[in-house]
């Protein structure tokens, strides 16, 4: 028999339908229809091990097929030190090392750019009282500027860009992983469900804006645009978050 589980309705309430197209009967006539049903948890290795392509149903979405790897990883940390949240920080912790070179690279470029711009910003200032008129004139002799002095404006972000994918992966990993229903960790008496006091969020924007300035980046320093994507970023993730 089935063991019954508290669940709290307002959060969780499943609405299984099975559709199916309909068929004219004369009077006295009948027909059946047998299939499969799957009533369960979408656990994707269960789902995998029936051989049946259920475990389709699990949307790890375009990026899929980095996911999957994830989450035998984020299993078998579990298996080592027995708790989902502590699983979650390791495998956190291995695609920071793994996309070290990227980022490393991301930031030392960013770096390199922004010293440029400081040696630059007088003649990029002469440009502008120069083309006030003629924007058209002043984006192109800025991009000529740009040129000779070796910026490239996208030379920081083509590195971040190659994370993305890595990075929806593992959103994709712990928003599909069923295991993390009901696993507490810390203060959280339930990792699938928002954090209560919101400290998680405001130490994911703290942490990023702290990792900038290990890294030599500052936005107090950076000047124009660079200065507010070096705020932006860390302040829309954190809302995102909230």
């Amino acid at each position: 028999g089935f063991k019954a589980c508290p669940v709290n309705s307002k959060l969780f309430s499943p609405r299984p339908v099975l559709v199916f197209a309909g068929q004219a009967l004369k009077p006295g006539e009948s027909f059946q229809r047998k299939g499969q049903v799957f009533i369960g948890p979408q656990d994707f290795a269960l789902l995998k091990s029936l051989h049946l392509q259920l475990e389709s149903v699990v949307d790890f979405g375009m990026f899929g097929f980095i996911s999957v790897y994830m989450l035998a990883l984020l299993k078998w940390f579990y298996t080592w030190c027995h708790n989902w949240g502590l699983a979650i920080l390791l495998l956190s912790v291995t695609v920071k090392l793994a996309l070290w070179l990227p980022t490393h690279s991301s930031y030392k470029n960013m770096a390199q750019t922004q010293g440029k711009m400081k040696e630059i910003q007088p003649k990029l200032e002469a440009i502008k009282r120069k083309y006030v008129d003629d924007k058209q004139e002043q984006q192109k002799q800025t991009m000529a500027l740009y040129q000779t002095a070796g910026i490239n404006p996208m030379g920081g972000c083509l590195p971040m860009l190659l994370q993305m994918p890595v990075f929806f992966a593992l959103y994709s990993t712990l928003s599909h992983s069923i295991e993390l229903r009901g696993a507490p960790f810390l203060w959280l008496g339930d990792m699938t469900l928002k954090d209560p006091i919101y400290v998680l969020p405001l130490l994911m924007g703290v942490t990023m804006i702290v990792q900038q300035r290990v890294s030599g980046q500052s936005a107090t320093q950076a000047a124009g645009q660079q200065k507010f994507m070096m705020w932006f970023f860390p302040l829309f993730l954190t809302f995102i978050s909230f």
